[in-house]
């Protein structure tokens, strides 16, 4: 396993659970927690409701920061 597929299986398998920061359309910080659905060695997926601040932070900026933390 190369070492972008290890994280991102860490992230799903092992934190799932992070803080995602975007920006609003002011260019503010916005962060919220969200789980990480599935990887598959490539990409990460996640839910962003359609209409919602989030989706549309990610659609207008292309943005995206996560951080999350494993015991050890």
């Amino acid at each position: 396993m190369d070492d972008m597929a290890a994280y991102l299986n860490m992230l799903e398998a092992h934190i799932h659970s992070v803080v995602a920061a975007t920006a609003d359309c002011e260019g503010h910080p916005v962060t919220r927690v969200i789980d990480i659905m599935l990887s598959d060695g490539w990409t990460i997926y996640f839910l962003a409701t359609k209409g919602k601040a989030f989706d549309d932070q990610l659609i207008n900026t292309g943005f995206i920061a996560l951080a999350g933390m494993c015991v050890g």
